[in-house]
C-alpha cells in the first residue's frame, strides 16, 4: 500500500464491504472496514500524505435512525456495518499527523459502475432493477420508512 500511496498529496477511502455482507461476516467487516482502513491510513501516513478522507456512513448512530441525528448525536449502532466503519473512523481521526476527515453518508443513489457491483439490494437500485426487469415494483419494507437521499455525483 506505501507505493500506491507514494507521491499522493490526499487519499480518499471509499471501499467498504455493504451492510448485508458485514451481517453475514461479521469478523471479514472489522478486518476490511477497520484493520483494512488502518493499514491504509499507516501507509499514508508513511507515505507522507497530508490529506485522508473517509466516507463512513450515518448508520453509525443507530438503527432505525430517528429524530434529528447530528455531529454530537451518540453512535450506538451495534450492527457490524457501523462498529467496523466506527473502528475505521477511530484509526482515521486518531492518526494527528494526516489531516483526517470523516463523512458519515446516509443515502447516496446513482448507477453503479459495473453490473456485477453487489449493490442491488439497496432500495433505490433494487427498485430500479424491479421495475426494468419485472415491470412492478415490491417494496421490502412496509412503505413507512423515512428516508433522505443525495445523488452520488453531488457527494463527487
Amino acid at each position: 500500500m506505501r507505493e500506491v500511496c507514494s507521491d499522493v498529496d490526499a487519499v480518499i477511502h471509499t471501499a467498504g464491504m455493504n451492510a448485508q455482507d458485514c451481517i453475514e461476516d461479521p469478523v471479514s467487516a472489522l478486518e476490511f472496514n477497520g484493520v483494512a482502513t488502518a493499514r491504509l491510513v499507516r501507509a499514508s501516513k508513511l507515505s507522507g500524505v497530508s490529506k485522508f478522507i473517509y466516507f463512513s456512513t450515518v448508520h453509525v448512530y443507530n438503527y432505525p435512525l430517528i429524530g434529528e441525528v447530528n455531529e454530537e448525536t451518540c453512535p450506538i449502532n451495534k450492527h457490524p456495518y457501523a462498529t467496523s466503519h466506527l473502528a475505521g473512523e477511530n484509526v482515521v481521526l486518531s492518526e494527528s499527523s494526516l489531516r483526517g476527515t470523516v463523512f458519515r453518508l446516509s443515502n447516496a443513489v446513482g448507477a453503479p459502475i459495473h453490473m456485477s457491483a453487489n449493490c442491488w439490494m439497496l432500495f433505490v437500485n433494487d427498485i430500479c432493477r424491479q421495475a426494468v426487469i419485472s415491470k412492478a415494483i415490491k417494496l421490502n419494507t412496509s412503505g413507512e420508512i423515512q428516508r433522505d437521499f443525495v445523488a452520488i455525483d453531488r457527494v463527487v
